[in-house]
């Protein structure tokens, strides 16, 4: 498994704790991996974790950084707008939470929030989305090598 892979993984981990009765204000569903969902009936719920880009800043230090779209969805019967921004901000206390986590699992590591967009539309049902994006900083060095290590 590649770095970037053991780091989508251990995301979804994290994610996969939000429930309420860790803390927190909705339960999630099994969170996914590069999924499509398609909402096509009345109260559904997902998570799917995309890990869209890497960039890497050639400054000193060399650094490596991931960017984590966390794609969110619900079909409720009602109150989709309440609902889906309690999930949008799940996901921000879970990761600001999963931090130390990753430092454990692959080093010196820096999650940063980018921002997140909703968009509510009606369809047989009313289907509210969002993307939560993060960006996870995982490399640090006097210059850029390939890794090759499997985590």
């Amino acid at each position: 498994m590649t770095k970037r892979q053991a780091i989508a993984n251990a995301v979804i981990t994290q994610l996969n704790t939000i429930k309420i009765a860790n803390g927190y204000k909705t339960d999630f569903p099994a969170v996914k991996h590069w999924s499509v969902e398609i909402l096509d009936k009345a109260d559904q719920v997902y998570c799917n974790v995309r890990d869209t880009k890497t960039d890497y800043d050639n400054s000193t230090p060399f650094s490596e950084t991931l960017t984590i779209d966390v794609a969110l969805g619900c079909t409720k019967k009602s109150n989709n707008y309440s609902f889906i921004t309690n999930m949008i901000d799940d996901v921000y206390k879970c990761m600001y939470n999963a931090e130390r986590t990753l430092q454990t699992q692959f080093g010196d590591v820096q999650i940063i929030p980018v921002g997140d967009e909703l968009d509510i539309q009606q369809f047989e049902y009313q289907v509210a989305e969002a993307v939560v994006t993060f960006q996870i900083i995982h490399s640090k060095h006097a210059r850029w090598f390939y890794d090759e290590r499997s985590f």
